[in-house]
């Protein structure tokens, strides 16, 4: 800050805080000329938030994904802006999904917009948010500082994302041999956190006839025990599935197995796995 000889008193603070000045004018007069003092006080304070913008991020985001996300101001700012982006999430049944969260680990993230910047850097990387495997409401929500002071606006930025219940989702599926046949292996989620049956189609090798090409496999007794079992928290609705099956006559006749999985949502679409 400066004071010209004209008095005009100008420039931009680099700090906030308070300055106190005091200005003295004197008569014209010879001899004895008067005097008087006025103390003045200057209150260097933080101005409003810019309206922040988190981008890169869907309304209604697909279950097990990974979205980058980025966050701008609307306006430059005279000073840096330190911000957190806070995670939470509701899911629609059963407990928290710890998968719901930041890739650089945890829900809270912290970024810069430097001094006349529009553009946050986040360090080392910037973060994406992962959305993991149970139907809910993942909110996030914007705090900022300024040179020490809260000046995150009130209410303070939101956004939304809302995991949508769906369809089972089968993200392998194997065969494995055992002494007496096969075990089917079925890995996936279901965001509903529940399951209704297994339905499965068996192709022949070439020349042999089976008397049934698929069957249906009830699953809603042991899906139930599994979801609402301690050991499924930290895997949200993530599941692997094991369903024995018997070879009578100790040859296998199948080429491969197919399987599709039905929730209270809806039907999967079917994985084959080949013997």
């Amino acid at each position: 800050m400066t004071l010209s000889a004209g008095g005009i008193l100008s420039g931009t603070p680099t700090a906030v805080g308070t300055s106190t000045f005091t200005v003295e004018v004197t008569s014209a007069q010879t001899g004895q000329p008067l005097t008087a003092t006025q103390s003045f006080t200057i209150t260097v304070g933080v101005a409003p938030a810019p309206p922040l913008t988190i981008s890169g991020l869907p309304a209604t985001p697909t279950p097990d994904t990974q979205l980058g996300l980025g966050v701008s101001a609307g306006s430059n700012y005279p000073i840096d802006i330190q911000g957190t982006i806070t995670l939470t999430f509701a899911p629609d049944s059963g407990p928290d999904d710890p998968n719901v969260q930041f890739t650089t680990g945890g829900r809270t993230v912290t970024f810069l917009i430097p001094a006349g910047a529009s553009q946050a850097q986040f360090t080392p990387t910037v973060p994406s948010v992962q959305t993991g495997t149970i139907a809910g409401t993942i909110t996030l929500t914007l705090t900022l500082m300024a040179a020490g002071v809260d000046i995150t606006p009130a209410p303070a930025p939101t956004q939304v994302l809302v995991v949508a219940k769906s369809a089972p989702v089968i993200t392998s599926v194997a065969v494995t041999p055992t002494s007496g046949g096969f075990n089917l292996v079925v890995v996936g989620y279901s965001t509903t956190r529940d399951m209704v049956s297994a339905a499965i189609t068996f192709t022949p090798t070439s020349g042999v006839t089976l008397a049934s090409n698929s069957t249906t496999v009830a699953l809603s007794p042991v899906f139930t025990t599994w979801y609402q079992s301690s050991t499924s928290g930290p895997f949200g609705s993530m599941f692997s599935l094991e369903i024995p099956f018997t070879i009578r006559n100790g040859t296998n006749p199948l080429a491969s197995v197919s399987v599709a999985l039905t929730n209270s949502q809806g039907t999967s679409a079917a994985a084959t796995a080949a013997f």
